[in-house]
C-alpha cells in the first residue's frame, strides 16, 4: 500500500515538473517576447511610411473599397487588411492595432510550424524549429546593398538593416 502511494506522489511530481523541452520553450517566448516588445518601444518602431500606407488603405476598406493590392504594391493581396480593418472599425485607427494583426499571425505561423514539424520532422525538431522562429526574426534583418557615400551607380557595400 505504501509502495502505491509513493508511486502515486512520484507520477504526481513528474506532472508538475517542468521537462528540458517546455522551459526552452518557454524560455524561447519570453525571450521573443522581450525582443518584440524592445524593438516596439525602441527608435526601431517608429511608425514608417510602408505601415501609413497598411493603415490608410485598411481605413479604406472601411469606406467600402476593396482594392486587391496593397497601394504601390503589386503583389500579396489585402489578406492581412480585412482583419486590420474590422479592429479600426471596433475601436478606432491606432498603431499598435495596426501592428496587432501581424503580431497574432505570428503567433499562428509559430502554431502551424509546430503542428506540421511535429507530423514531418519529429517533435524534438519541431520544438528547435519554432524556437529559431520565435527568437531568431530573419524578416526583421535584412542584407542588402547599398550606396556608402557615393552615387548610386557607383560601388555598393553589404549592410545589415533592421526593420521592426
Amino acid at each position: 500500500m505504501a509502495a502505491l502511494a509513493a508511486k502515486r506522489r512520484l507520477l504526481a511530481a513528474r506532472r508538475l515538473a517542468a521537462s528540458p523541452w517546455t522551459l526552452t520553450l518557454g524560455a524561447t517566448a519570453v525571450t521573443g517576447l522581450a525582443l518584440r516588445i524592445w524593438v516596439y518601444r525602441s527608435i526601431l518602431g517608429t511608425p514608417d511610411a510602408d505601415e501609413g500606407v497598411v493603415g490608410l488603405t485598411a481605413r479604406h476598406i472601411l469606406d467600402g473599397q476593396f482594392p486587391a493590392f496593397v497601394w504601390g504594391l503589386h503583389y500579396g493581396g489585402i489578406q492581412e487588411l480585412l482583419p486590420t480593418a474590422a479592429l479600426f472599425w471596433l475601436f478606432g485607427s491606432g498603431w499598435f492595432l495596426l501592428r496587432l494583426v501581424p503580431m497574432l499571425l505570428t503567433i499562428a505561423t509559430a502554431v502551424v510550424i509546430w503542428r506540421v514539424g511535429r507530423r514531418t520532422i519529429g517533435s524534438t525538431a519541431a520544438i528547435v524549429a519554432v524556437c529559431l522562429f520565435v527568437v531568431w526574426p530573419p524578416y526583421n534583418l535584412v542584407l542588402h546593398t547599398a550606396p556608402l557615400h557615393e552615387r548610386v551607380d557607383e560601388t555598393y557595400h553589404w549592410h545589415w538593416e533592421i526593420h521592426p
